[in-house]
């Protein structure tokens, strides 16, 4: 146990062997893996969206996913143990990334950084040099976070507090790699994680003496000049600004909320069809897999009650019902404006397409989506008949969706409000309302069985739809379709 917490227990009158005694049982393995939920892995991608350099997004990316594990594990270990809030904040997420290591959260007023790698093959790694020389950034305590991506997990082996590294740091002992990084033995760790959680819960952070932050007005005045010219260039040449600074300029960079702000503002946005980008959004979808909705087996009643749960019931999506229909008071208006879609050219449906509704309460606002869809083999077929063509039908991989948004609270949608759809492949759409109408409309066409996800994103709030997939009986099967289709 760290000097500095014996010292405390020994002047505090609730004994040790008491406060122990009120933690959790462990199982005998040293290290606690933590699953991820869908709903984890969905923060995690929507904090890429704060950045956009690539030789930021995957760091950031696992970098979020600990931290989605690692709130999750503090409290479901002991309910004493409290998260300070606005740790997704932009201004956290885009330092963390830019230092590569977590170093936002706070956990009982101790300052917590997560030392994130996505395996430990060697017995030591490598740590950022702001999180041990920098005040701003150095935290109480050192906890080391391996986050298994493809399993969707993160797994906690153990921690150290900043007074046993600068103990080692003072005996020579903690090897400095470059200019930027120090190397950090495995051997040190604690990897009885029931101490962590008994400091956390029971000790106070003035137990662990960490440095004062310094007042770094003069040392700015003197080259903030000098920066605020040379990162605009920087970032638009895209090199990180390690790279290109000395390491006093660059801590100063890192502790001026002014100066990063420059720097992040030039960054050259990077598309999500970079392998990096491509790497997140595939580990999204696989995840998001898990509570899909099969649109075809929906349609042919073939499906349990989950989507009927959560939509309304779903019903045939036609013309010519939407112009005798008899409007109800939650599809009526969608009915009105397919229709005057429809009159004026810019949307044809087939005979056999679907449509169903739903109503979400979000970011303060009442919303409805109408969600239409229809496979690419019924629109064959209805063309082929309005025009009369005998030729063989030809079999289509794919299917067509419509998305209908409108706000039921005060007739006209958010112009802040931010509409993304993506597949595994790429984002298809991604981008604010910019003119506040009463309906906002999507459509697309999605390949056979690819997931297609859907996100609203207002005032700081996200809400993921299920997934949706198209994917008939027949190709589960493994056979060929026949006929006038599914």
């Amino acid at each position: 146990m760290p000097p500095e917490i014996n010292h405390y227990f020994d002047t505090h009158e609730e004994s040790l062997e008491e406060l122990e005694d009120s933690l959790f049982d462990l199982d005998d393995s040293d290290a606690e893996t933590v699953e991820l939920e869908t709903d984890d892995v969905a923060q995690a991608l929507n904090c890429t969206r704060s950045i956009f350099d690539q030789a930021y997004q995957w760091q950031l990316y696992i970098n979020a996913l600990a931290l989605c594990g690692c709130i999750k594990w503090f409290p479901a270990r002991d309910i004493r143990l409290s998260i300070e809030p606005e740790i997704f904040t932009d201004e956290h997420i885009v330092r963390d990334s830019i230092i590569n290591t977590v170093c936002n959260l706070k956990v009982n007023g101790f300052k917590v950084s997560l030392i994130t790698t996505e395996n430990l093959v060697e017995d030591f790694l490598i740590i950022p040099k702001a999180i041990v020389d920098t005040p701003e950034y150095i935290p109480h305590f050192y906890v080391i976070v391996e986050v298994q991506e493809f399993e969707e997990q993160v797994v906690i082996h153990g921690f150290l507090s900043y007074t046993q590294l600068a103990q080692y740091r003072q005996a020579e002992a903690l090897i400095e790699e470059n200019d930027l990084c120090y190397q950090l033995s495995l051997d040190w760790l604690e990897v009885e994680l029931d101490d962590l959680l008994l400091y956390l819960c029971c000790a106070s952070s003035v137990a662990i003496s960490i440095p004062s932050i310094p007042n770094r007005l003069n040392v700015l005045k003197g080259t903030k000049e000098q920066l605020e010219a040379q990162l605009p260039s920087i970032a638009s040449t895209g090199r990180p600004l390690w790279a290109a600074l000395s390491w006093v300029q660059y801590e100063l960079v890192l502790t001026s909320s002014e100066l990063l702000g420059l720097y992040l503002e030039h960054l050259k946005p990077v598309p999500l069809s970079s392998n990096v980008g491509n790497r997140i959004l595939v580990s999204a979808i696989e995840s998001a897999k898990q509570k899909a909705i099969n649109l075809a087996q929906w349609s042919m009643s073939q499906m349990e009650n989950s989507a009927n749960d959560l939509w309304e019931m779903l019903s045939p999506l036609k013309p010519v019902v939407l112009a005798e229909s008899v409007r109800s008071p939650a599809g009526g208006d969608f009915d009105e404006y397919i229709q005057a879609l429809i009159a004026q050219g810019e949307l044809v449906l087939p005979e056999k397409a679907w449509r169903s509704c739903r109503k979400l309460e979000f970011s303060n606002r009442s919303l409805e989506v109408l969600l239409g869809f229809w496979s690419l083999d019924h629109e064959l077929e209805s063309l082929n008949k309005s025009e009369k063509n005998t030729a063989p039908l030809q079999v289509l991989d794919g299917w067509k969706l419509l998305l209908i948004l409108r706000d039921l609270s005060v007739g006209i949608l958010p112009k802040a409000l931010v509409i993304q759809v993506k597949t595994e492949t790429e984002i298809l759409h991604d981008e604010p309302i910019t003119n506040p109408e009463p309906f906002y409309v999507l459509r697309f066409r999605i390949d056979l069985d690819d997931c297609c996800l859907i996100s609203l994103s207002l005032g700081g709030e996200t809400l993921e739809l299920e997934p949706l997939f198209y994917k008939p009986p027949y190709l589960a099967l493994g056979t060929t379709q026949e006929g006038d289709g599914v």
